[in-house]
């Protein structure tokens, strides 16, 4: 098992390659859904998978949800706090490369070509247009 620091809990997960893309929440153990906890996005090298090798992460300001690869970047549903575009190149370093906030949140993803549809709560369907240089 590959431990997270004490007090965080998984909460999202998606593949790509030989690289483990894991979404992290340190809450309250009582704040079942997330609300304004602060996340954390942590890559994993897995050229070994019996050992992943944490290779990198990045503080974000809302629990991950849900994550979706796509090419060289992650976008990430972060509930409350909207959707994240990440440049995830550098497992080491990825870096926050757009957001954007949607008034009902973002609760999962599906990304086709230059498009993020975002499941929204109760604003429904979100389409967001995406450039990924």
């Amino acid at each position: 098992a590959v431990g997270l620091p004490t007090g965080e809990r998984a909460t999202a997960l998606a593949l790509r390659g030989d690289r483990l893309y894991l979404g992290g929440q340190a809450c309250p153990s009582e704040a079942l859904d997330g609300g304004d906890c602060p996340g954390r996005l942590y890559v994993y090298n897995l050229a070994n998978p019996e050992r992943p090798a944490l290779a990198g992460q990045l503080d974000l300001p809302g629990t991950v949800i849900d994550i979706v690869p796509a090419e060289e970047y992650l976008y990430l549903a972060a509930g409350p706090a909207g959707v994240w575009a990440v440049d995830a190149r550098d497992p080491a370093r990825p870096t926050i490369a757009g957001h954007q906030d949607l008034s009902s949140g973002a609760q999962a993803l599906a990304v086709v070509f230059n498009r993020v549809y975002v499941a929204s709560g109760r604003g429904g369907l979100v389409v967001l247009q995406v450039s990924q240089e």
